[in-house]
């Protein structure tokens, strides 16, 4: 049996700011500098703090490692934006729910749902 180590990150927040992007970029330097690389990074929460086409831009390139990245956006976050610049998916109000494989046979869902 294959055991799957995860890295969960949470409301990353990033709004363009140097304290936001510092501290995401510490965070994925330091998890790519891992002696064993884990196998997947989960980013839960809000990703960007408005949901800006530059914050999306930054997230991406901050998130931006070899490693999975399985992204559950939160409520400051929009679906259109994180499907196309998280998820290379085309901007749609389209779910964001995905299935990924790990580490072999290891299987994990990724849900996101708003309740107004």
């Amino acid at each position: 049996m294959t055991t799957a180590v995860f890295a969960q990150i949470s409301d990353l927040h990033l709004d363009g700011g140097e304290r936001t992007t510092e501290r995401a970029t510490r965070v994925m330097d330091h998890l790519r500098a891992l002696p064993r690389p884990v196998d997947a990074i989960v980013v839960t929460g809000d990703v960007t703090e408005h949901a800006t086409e530059a914050e999306y831009r930054a997230s991406a390139r901050i998130l931006s490692t070899p490693t999975p990245v399985l992204t559950i956006p939160g409520n400051h976050d929009t679906r259109p934006a994180v499907r196309e610049f998280l998820l290379g998916a085309p901007p749609t109000e389209g779910p964001v729910n995905r299935v990924h494989r790990i580490a072999g046979d290891g299987r994990l869902t990724t849900h996101y749902r708003v309740v107004p």
